[in-house]
């Protein structure tokens, strides 16, 4: 029986052991999952900090790089290429032969053709000589040509005479094209600045309203802080007060407390009670009398004033525990009033003496940061006003400038005009004076070709008509032999290089049909970036906006320029989105970007320098009011002004480094 009993008992607590340990496994599960929870829920949160940058307004598009200047060039005959003097990459200049075509044969086809008309002139002239004298007719034809050769030397004298006053006129419009128009920039720009300008007037004006409202905020914060701190010191007044009647037995309360060993409190010196009794009872009035004049308190009376009577209430206070504490080191110690007692009175004084101190450093503290913030209120609206008056006065000198350069416009302008409708006077005079010497000369031609076709009247005019016929066949051949013949050269029509030499053989047969061309010719300095601006966005692009440039294949390289061109004329896609096309010109390339680079393109709207910014991601907006979440999880409403997408400026209601959670 006991046997089987030890049994029983020995499973009882394997069982029990058994159930211990899963029930302690399963409190280590539960908090093990409760614990991973709540790392979990702190995790889940991130911070950032408040600060000041310089923010970007911009308005984004992407881009693509182009050459501005890029010819493909073709050979207009099909023919063999038999010189081929650049290669691929190599500079060439304005009219600078790149390549040229077998032309032995074009060359022999032009001397036949010279040959055929020198032939044809031989022919009519031995038709005339059988029927005059050949010295009459020589005598009449070197008139002809005398008077034909006069006529076009002072025809070239009188053309250079009317080229002279068209380019004169032309130089003028050219001038008087570039003066408006850079006068109209002169104009634009000045105006745009004084926009600028009035932007910032009324930025300044809205920012000064801000420094007034959070000042005054701040202002207000301490006056109600020092409410609390001269609040929170009154009753520890009581308390140190209480602490010297308990010890000096003043007041009627305390009167017999301390009878069995009054004697010895004074002994060394009974000065010392007597002086420490008067103090007290001074500070004792003291005391009362401000707590009266502390309750009348209101926000309308000057919380200075409070502030500078209780510092002189604490020092009164500080004279009665300086003299209590002197009066208990002239103690003496008895078997009533022992040393031990003494120590305590003496170390209880005098932690009330460092607490008064403490109390006293915290109100000066405290009365300190209302004059700084009254000073910070006064000195940043004094600086404020400065920046608005100096705003208006750069707009007032800004508009004095604008009407400046409308005058001067206006005078070049005039004055200009003057000189090209003087230089179109002159340029008719010489168009009508060129068109009377040549009606002239003509007469004197016609009498000449009277005179020498009198000679020939005999000669039957079809008779005539196969050699003039003849001579004009031959003409003809011999213009279209130097058509094709200078056909056989290509060309560079601008100084550039040669991006690509699609044949690179001579002797290899070129099609003029052909779709590729055969030389693309560049200039590298003449690459610009391309853009498709949508119409509601197009009336924030000006001509020299400056904007700002990355590229998606060049990392950290970030360029600044500005818009050059802007188009009147709208363009479609297949979706009827109108845009608009925009180009930014280099001022100067950098040797990384290449054509057809994707590029993004910021354009400038606004700037803001050295403002309180976040991070876009922290502002939660509802409703249209937007928000953050402080550091201890309690919402505040914020104002925003510009944001580059990635920070949002704050105006008010947060300071530098004030930190949020998201």
């Amino acid at each position: 029986m006991w046997v089987l009993k030890d049994i029983e008992q020995n499973n009882r607590k394997k069982k029990f052991k058994l159930f211990l340990l899963i029930f302690l496994i399963w409190i280590w599960i539960l908090w093990y999952v409760y614990f991973y929870q709540k790392k979990s829920q702190v995790d889940v949160f991130k911070s950032a900090t408040a600060n000041n940058r310089t923010i970007y307004s911009t308005l984004t598009s992407d881009g693509k790089v182009y050459y501005k200047e890029q010819y493909d060039l073709n050979f207009q005959t099909t023919w063999t290429l038999a010189k081929l003097y650049k290669s691929e990459w190599d500079e060439v200049k304005t009219w600078e032969i790149i390549a040229k075509l077998d032309d032995k044969y074009l060359q022999i086809n032009l001397d036949k053709a010279n040959i055929a008309l020198k032939t044809a002139n031989a022919n009519l002239n031995a038709k005339l000589a059988t029927k005059w004298q050949k010295t009459d007719i020589n005598i009449s034809e070197e008139q002809l040509k005398s008077t034909q050769t006069s006529l076009e030397t002072n025809i070239k004298e009188w053309q250079i005479n009317v080229k002279n006053a068209q380019d004169n006129a032309d130089f003028l419009l050219i001038s008087l094209n570039n003066t408006k128009e850079s006068n109209l920039k002169d104009i634009e720009n000045a105006q745009k600045n004084i926009e600028s300008k009035q932007k910032d007037l009324e930025n300044a004006q809205i920012n000064l309203q801000t420094i007034i409202s959070t000042e005054n905020l701040n202002i207000k914060n301490t006056i109600e802080k020092s409410q609390i701190e001269i609040n929170s010191s009154i009753p520890l007044f009581e308390t140190y007060l209480r602490d010297i009647d308990l010890i000096i037995w003043v007041s009627n309360q305390n009167k017999n407390l301390n009878d069995s060993f009054e004697i010895y409190l004074w002994a060394k010196n009974s000065q010392t009670k007597i002086q420490a009794e008067d103090y007290y009872n001074k500070s004792y009035l003291a005391l009362n009398k401000y707590k009266s004049e502390w309750s009348l308190y209101n926000e309308g009376n000057d919380i200075k004033q409070y502030l500078e009577n209780i510092l002189l209430l604490i020092n009164n206070i500080n004279d009665a525990l300086e003299n209590t504490l002197e009066m208990l080191k002239n103690s003496i110690s008895s078997s009533d009033f022992s040393q031990s007692t003494i120590d305590s009175y003496i170390l209880n004084i005098q932690t009330d003496i460092n607490a008064l101190n403490f109390e006293k450093q915290k109100l000066i503290w405290v009365n300190q940061n209302i004059d700084s913030s009254k000073l910070l209120l006064e000195t940043k609206t004094i600086n404020q006003n400065n920046s608005i008056s100096s705003l208006e006065l750069q707009i007032e000198q800004s508009k004095t400038a604008l009407d400046k350069v409308k005058l001067q416009s206006k005078t070049t302008i005039d004055d200009l005009e003057q000189k090209y409708s003087q230089a179109l006077t002159t340029l008719s005079w010489a168009k009508i004076k060129l068109q009377n010497n040549i009606d002239l000369s003509n007469a004197q031609i016609d009498i000449s070709k009277a005179n020498l076709n009198n000679k020939i009247s005999s000669f039957d005019n079809r008779e005539l008509q196969p050699y003039y016929t003849a001579i004009q066949n031959a003409k003809v051949w011999v213009e279209e032999a130097r058509k094709r013949l200078s056909d056989t050269s290509l060309l560079s029509p601008i100084n550039g290089k040669i991006a690509k030499l699609n044949i690179s053989k001579v002797w290899t047969i070129i099609s003029s049909n052909s779709i590729n061309p055969f030389v693309i010719i560049i200039n590298k300095d003449s690459l610009y970036i391309e853009a498709k601006i949508e119409e509601w966005d197009i009336w924030n692009i000006y001509l020299w906006q400056n904007v700002n440039l990355t590229f998606n294949s060049i990392n950290d390289l970030e360029l600044t320029w500005k818009v050059s061109y802007i188009s009147d004329k709208a363009e479609t896609d297949i979706n009827w989105i109108v845009t608009y096309k925009v180009e930014v010109l280099f001022d100067k390339v950098n040797p990384k970007v290449k054509e057809w680079f994707t590029t993004q393109i910021y354009f400038i709207l606004s700037k803001a320098e050295n403002v309180l910014c976040l991070p876009t991601e922290v502002i939660k907006t509802e409703n249209g009011i937007s928000s953050v979440i402080l550091k201890n999880k309690t919402t505040r409403t914020v104002k925003l002004w510009i944001s580059d997408w990635d920070f949002v400026q704050i105006l008010d209601w947060l300071k530098v480094w004030d930190e949020v959670i998201y």
